[in-house]
């Protein structure tokens, strides 16, 4: 299928770019790169200027030539969409806190990370060389499957970043010349040979002093990719995040973030400042109920969302912010298939992290709440093993934990009464 199919300036473009090229082409480069997702990528990052996306094209060209990446690509070529797929990104991806696993609804690919709770220091005991082959197949990788996805859907996929920002020191971050050193030589890669595969930068939770990263950053970026930022607001997050990518973009957030508790089959750490996540999706007429105890003296505050699942997301607070110590408990009842979302912060500048202790998510039944069955319920759902969840299971006592860590494609979520997701939550390469 053609990009813009019926759009005959975007095609006469694309075939000037390509008559503009010809002599590379004949040169002996490689004929995957003149495809027409990957020409679009070319125009489009370079205001759909010809000489400027074919002189752009050519620095590519004598990069790839440079790291020898014909060579590089093929541990990865062919290989699906996922961090076991190339050589360190699983690593790399614990280091950042990161998850690559979902879709927005409309098919683009989601990466969440979580830059406040990123191993900054494990990641700079990885070297050059280890750290860059990483980063450059797994970029590799991602444009040949957003390529394809873009054949086979008829526009331009791409990448929405959602990147949670609580807990980052800026002023460490800025101070640390060797993280900013590799971070722009990321940023830099990225830019010259995989442009405009990322539509959306959403930032999330900014720290004091983020203005300063951002004025270090911004040299790095050109005015079509600042437009790319979307700074969201502190109160309104969640209902931004699904109105933006569904409630897909939730659940890699409480994904993302599944490593940032060392433990989390004995508690999620809330570190001061700090918020994480938990979410538990419902069917319509079920009654998500919710228990745990809040460890480590002091209080938390408590968020709880719901969000639609269907041709229209949207997300509302069914429980307001509310200041909560000791032991907690509540339930609500769905009237629409959808997600349930938890939001817990640490409001603490300083001092002992709080805890969340014997965390408990169950959705049941009317009838199993009329039964007091959830126990049972419970147990249950946790041998059905066709629900689809990733594992978390651990995180809710009697429950055995089960897994599914397997990407999630567009189209291909199958959702039952006892999906379930419940993670504990929590720099890197972002831009294009």
């Amino acid at each position: 299928m053609n990009l813009d199919d019926g759009d005959a300036v975007a095609a006469s473009l694309r075939t000037a770019l390509l008559d503009d090229l010809a002599p590379d082409r004949a040169a002996g480069a490689p004929p995957y790169l003149f495809g027409a997702p990957r020409l679009e990528r070319f125009l489009q990052g370079n205001e759909r200027r010809v000489p400027d996306a074919a002189a752009h094209f050519r620095k590519m060209l004598h990069w790839r030539r440079e790291v020898d990446m014909a060579e590089r690509r093929k541990e990865v070529i062919g290989k699906p969409w996922n961090a076991e797929s190339v050589p360190g990104l699983p690593y790399l991806l614990h280091c950042l806190r990161s998850n690559i696993d979902f879709y927005t609804s409309s098919g683009d690919l989601i990466w969440v990370q979580c830059d406040g709770s990123a191993r900054l220091d494990s990641l700079m005991a990885v070297s050059d060389e280890d750290l860059f082959n990483t980063i450059y197949l797994m970029c590799e990788l991602r444009a040949e499957h957003l390529d394809r996805l873009s054949e086979q859907q008829g526009r331009l996929v791409r990448t929405v970043h959602i990147r949670d920002l609580s807990g980052l020191s800026i002023s460490g971050l800025l101070r640390d010349r060797a993280v900013m050193g590799r971070l722009k030589a990321v940023l830099s890669v990225v830019n010259l040979a995989y442009p405009e595969n990322v539509s959306k930068l959403m930032l999330m939770n900014m720290p004091a002093g983020f203005n300063l990263l951002w004025a270090a950053l911004q040299p790095l970026f050109n005015d079509r990719i600042k437009q790319k930022f979307k700074f969201l607001s502190h109160h309104n997050y969640v209902a931004e995040i699904v109105e933006a990518v569904g409630v897909q973009g939730l659940e890699a957030l409480v994904k993302g973030r599944r490593h940032a508790c060392e433990n989390p089959a004995v508690a999620i750490e809330v570190s001061a400042g700090m918020v994480e996540y938990a979410c538990l999706r419902v069917e319509a007429g079920q009654v998500a109920r919710w228990s745990f105890i809040v460890g480590g003296g002091g209080e938390l505050q408590q968020r709880v969302f719901f969000a639609t699942i269907g041709i229209k997301e949207r997300a509302h607070e069914v429980r307001p912010r509310s200041s909560i110590r000791g032991s907690e408990a509540g339930s609500y009842e769905a009237q629409e298939q959808g997600l349930v979302f938890f939001t817990w912060v640490n409001p603490s500048a300083w001092g002992r992290p709080k805890r969340i202790e014997r965390l408990s998510l169950v959705a049941l039944s009317t009838s199993d709440v009329a039964r007091g069955d959830s126990k049972r319920w419970g147990r249950r759902a946790a041998r059905d093993e066709t629900c689809g969840c990733f594992g978390a299971w651990s995180l809710f006592g009697e429950a055995q934990e089960f897994s599914d860590d397997s990407p999630v494609d567009p189209g291909q979520v199958q959702l039952s009464s006892c999906e379930l997701t419940s993670v504990a939550t929590s720099t890197g390469t972002s831009a294009g």
